[in-house]
């Protein structure tokens, strides 16, 4: 038997004989020892077994481990740090997720020692040599001590002071505490950590303790085993710092995203502040701050540093806002974050009082309603990919502008089923894509004074807008400006399938294109109707920029009335590109100065083939196809065009003086009751 294995025995003998004198026990093997080869390892194992034999006979039953010769000398770093008070602290930002400001520091132990770098290291040997009390002790004199020194500096943010309740101190300690404690209570968070062997009587010491002296508290790493819902009513903290295990990865576990939105619910209805710990990405800090969270800690809003950090960097500052902004419509608004393949009722929802859906992941969502209005607004974070199912949903913003939020590069696929109604519009930034398919219906009801149905407001482009349904979309505004399908600057619009019914009352819009930008559409297969009263209008195309219009084997019904209208084109733009082929378009307008299809002071290149147009007009600059001022290329192939006009301009004169290339086809002009005879430059 070698001599570990002699030792080992020993230690066995020694736990199995705890009631044997010590020194009686030593003297009668130590002469087995001595005859062992002397060396490092046999000489530690031997004090080890001494020192157990030791504890055991006064009653204590903690392990003595068994050390190399590297943690004797750590533990001898550790009792010199101890002794000669060989800490440094670094200052970690605590983070307000309102307006990114630093609502306190927590204050984070450094050794000053190589042999021992860490403050995992310095307790771990504390421990062993019965010295946590002397770590309570400093920790707590040096921090205070530092306040004290800095309390100008800090501009009334608290500090966190770590603390163990498993750690008792003597009175007179205790008392020196309380001194440096009372000279500023209302900046110092005593935060609970290290729960694992603080049983009840422990906390409620800790809790009776703190409370009579008006410090307040905060329980550390909740969300771990030993840290549960009971303990934390009994122990009434006023932060609860969520272990960093539940935000890590936060984007991608829908798990973690329930229990951390059930203990943030739990706090806020508790009065107590939830503070996310060890926030690390940008993905992470969205999440949390969506989920309601109040304090952020972690690498990503800013690092432990020596001296105290004033201000987060703009950007991350600039971040936290944007966030809570967009979490924020009301102090009071409650945000579901659903699991990527789940199905939600609105009226559970609207029980439970949430008023944002944030779809953050992708996958498909099923949304199912009822009778009601419900004041919920739904959004999907930025770059994801998801179909949104929508079942018999009324939705309700109050200000009657926004019910759904696409995020920036999203791809979202939009599924109406049933009957489904939308007191606000969908907003589709440029880069992100909508598809609207499914063969229910899809009312959007718009009522302010600027307004959008599906693209974006008057100042942005809106991405691409993607129509393939079997069923009905349906928009009708009520306001002075906006685009009831488009947005303000333009984009990409593709009409595949489906009925359209547009309706727009007010001052100036567009029913489906842009209101200033250029904007790109086509249109096959579908029934689109539109009616319009507004001062100016374009029924399809721009008001102020070039429109390219494209509509094949589909059937147009334009209704418009004001003081200047287009029917397909651009009022004011510089041109128009309209191309119809194999489809049926009905054109009315009542507008003092009006045309069908024209770039009205620009370009127009009009393109028919076998395809039917009928126009009838009312008003005094009244032009089918065209304008008095503008230049006009009719393109006609197998097609027919009927217009009945009633104008004081000279239309004849002004058809007559545009190209009109034909191959086949009609052009059946009346004029005020009379049919007009052409004597068009026609070329074949």
């Amino acid at each position: 038997m070698n001599g570990t294995e002699i030792i080992h025995a020993l230690a066995r003998a020694a736990l199995e004989d705890d009631k044997a004198a010590p020194e009686q026990f030593i003297s009668e093997h130590a002469g087995e020892f001595a005859a062992l080869p002397e060396d490092d390892t046999t000489r530690l194992l031997w004090e080890d077994v001494c020192a157990l034999v030791r504890r055991l006979s006064a009653g204590d039953s903690t392990p003595v481990t068994v050390l190399n010769k590297e943690d004797r000398a750590a533990v001898e770093e550790t009792n010199r740090i101890i002794d000669l008070n060989l800490f440094a602290y670094h200052f970690q930002p605590i983070v307000s997720t309102t307006d990114g400001s630093i609502y306190a520091y927590e204050a984070l132990m450094r050794p000053q020692s190589t042999i021992v770098p860490t403050p995992y290291h310095v307790l771990k040997f504390a421990r062993m040599s019965d010295r946590m009390a002397d770590i309570e002790r400093s920790t707590f004199i040096n921090v205070l001590s530092y306040l004290d020194e800095h309390i100008g500096d800090l501009n009334g943010r608290p500090i966190f002071i770590n603390s163990i309740p498993s750690v008792s101190l003597s009175d007179d300690v205790y008392s020196a505490i309380d001194k440096l404690l009372l000279r500023h209570p209302e900046q110092v968070v005593v935060e609970m950590t290290e729960q694992t062997q603080a049983d009840s009587a422990m906390l409620e010491r800790y809790r009776e303790r703190y409370s009579r002296l008006k410090i307040r508290t905060a329980i550390d790493d909740y969300g771990t085993g030993y840290s549960n819902v009971d303990n934390l009513l009994k122990y009434t903290p006023n932060v609860v710092k969520i272990d960093r295990s539940l935000i890590s990865g936060i984007e991608e576990d829908t798990k973690k995203r329930h229990f951390v939105r059930e203990i943030i619910g739990f706090c806020h209805d508790n009065g107590i502040l939830a503070l996310a710990e060890g926030v690390e990405t940008s993905d992470e800090l969205r999440i949390v701050i969506m989920l309601g969270v109040d304090l952020i800690q972690g690498y990503y809003t800013a690092r432990p540093c020596p001296e105290l950090i004033y201000r987060l960097p703009f950007a991350i500052e600039h971040e936290i806002r944007q966030w809570h902004q967009q979490k924020q419509e009301g102090r009071d608004l409650h945000i579901y974050l659903p699991d990527s393949s789940e199905r939600i009722s609105l009226s559970r929802l609207s029980a439970e009082g949430y008023r944002m859906l944030f779809i953050g992941e992708s996958g498909s969502i099923h949304i199912t309603g009822d009778d009601a209005d419900h004041q919920i607004k739904i959004e999907t974070a930025p770059n994801v990919r998801t179909e949104i199912v929508l079942e018999n949903v009324c939705l309700l913003d109050p200000y009657k502008y926004i019910c759904m939020d696409i995020g920036e590069g999203s791809d979202v696929i939009l599924n109406i089923k049933g009957e489904n109604r939308l007191n606000g519009g969908i907003r589709v930034p440029s880069g992100a894509v909508l598809t609207v398919k499914g063969d229910g219906r899809l009312d959007i009801m718009l009522d302010s004074f600027e307004y959008f149905g599906i693209g974006n407001d008057l100042r942005s482009y809106h991405g691409d807008l993607i129509f393939d349904p079997t069923g009905t979309v349906s928009v009708s505004a009520n306001g002075q400006f906006g685009t009831c399908i488009g947005s303000g600057l333009g984009g990409r619009i593709a009409i595949l399938e489906g009925q359209y019914l547009v309706h727009a009352n007010g001052e100036r819009g567009v029913c489906i294109g842009s209101y200033t930008g250029d904007t790109e559409i086509h249109a096959t297969y579908c029934d689109v109707n539109i009616n319009s009263s507004m001062k100016v209008c374009c029924g399809v195309g721009s008001l102020t920029g070039d429109a390219r219009i494209e509509i094949g084997n589909a059937s147009v019904k334009l209704r418009l009335s004001g003081d200047e209208a287009v029917g397909l084109g651009t009022v004011t733009g510089n041109r128009a590109n309209i191309s119809i082929n194999g489809a049926n378009i009905y054109s009315h307008i009542k507008s003092e100065n009006s045309s069908s299809a024209a770039a009205m002071s620009g370009k127009t290149s009009f393109r028919i083939e076998k395809a039917s147009f009928r126009i009838d007009q009312d008003g005094h600059n009244a032009i089918p196809i065209g304008s008095p001022s503008g230049d006009t290329t009719i393109y006609l192939e197998d097609a027919e065009i009927l217009a009945s006009v009633k104008t004081a301009a000279n239309v004849a004169a002004i058809l007559e003086s545009d190209s009109v290339h034909q191959s086949g086809g009609r052009i059946m002009l009346e004029v005020n009751g009379q049919e007009e005879p052409l004597s068009l430059g026609v070329k074949s």
